[in-house]
């Protein structure tokens, strides 16, 4: 009875360490099958370091998550990331992802060129008028950024009729992301412009606002592609001659914009 009892005893420890070790191969399985279903990621940091794994979380703007191949699992602030490249299950280059990198805060310059539509028929032409900007300026925050700028506006060519805008500025991202929508606000005083070739013998300015909306395209820390739409207020006063005839003209111009160009 005794060795009946052993017996029995032992058979029932065999089949409890074989449950175990079944379970075990199981569990080990499993993780290695969830690890399959993880992104092979190759992370390159700014300042060269490089760690490599699987892409257990990211939230951009944020942080990312890796499991290394030792497997602890990384957090890492992706203002520290430079590049995620991306590997097949035969760790072969998939593509790779540039990460944000836009300068949220410090000096920026933005140079535009763009079209001012008159919201209004003009019976002799000229519609459609031709703008070009810069701004220099400081981003304080990515919400907040103040500056300075100047350009010119051709709000009638045939008539040359010219407005150069000296005016602040205030801008302000919407997303912490790659790309990124934004607004711009300009108000300032605009300087008409004689043009004798044209018959302006005078011009007097007056007050310019202009606030837009607009689409950054790229986070990068160096050169940004963007686009604006907006409406462009400006007073200006002419006085054409023509032989001894002269005329007075007093405008307030109302008319769209659209620009596009390149933020530094």
């Amino acid at each position: 009875m005794k060795r009946e009892a052993y017996s029995f005893r032992k058979w029932r420890c065999l089949k409890c360490l074989t449950l175990l070790l079944l379970l075990g191969v199981g569990i080990n399985a499993s993780a290695q099958e969830g690890e399959g279903k993880l992104s092979s990621v190759v992370v390159k940091l700014n300042k060269g370091g490089i760690i490599t794994g699987y892409l257990v979380k990211f939230e951009p703007g944020h942080a990312l998550w890796v499991k290394t191949e030792r497997g602890d699992t990384m957090r890492i602030d992706d203002m520290w990331v430079r590049k995620i490249q991306y590997l097949d299950s035969n760790k072969r280059f998939q593509k790779s992802r540039h990460m944000y990198a836009f300068k949220e805060r410090g000096v920026y310059h933005a140079s535009s060129v763009g079209l001012t539509p008159s919201t209004a028929a003009i019976e002799d032409g000229g519609l459609t008028g031709v703008s070009l900007s810069t701004v220099f300026g400081y981003q304080h925050n990515r919400w907040l950024g103040t500056g300075i700028g100047s350009g010119i506006e051709f709000y009638h060519v045939d008539r040359g009729e010219m407005v150069v805008p000296i005016f602040g500025e205030i801008r302000g991202y919407f997303l912490k992301d790659w790309s990124t929508p934004y607004f711009t606000i300009r108000g300032g005083y605009g300087l008409a412009i004689k043009n004798e070739e044209a018959d302006i013998f005078d011009a007097g300015g007056g007050w310019m606002f202009n606030p837009s909306f607009g689409w950054r395209l790229s986070g990068k820390k160096g050169m940004n592609l963007f686009m604006d739409l907006g409406v462009q207020f400006q007073e200006a006063s002419y006085e054409f001659r023509s032989g001894s005839e002269r005329s007075n003209v007093e405008i307030f111009y109302k008319r769209l914009n659209v620009r596009m160009g390149f933020l530094f």
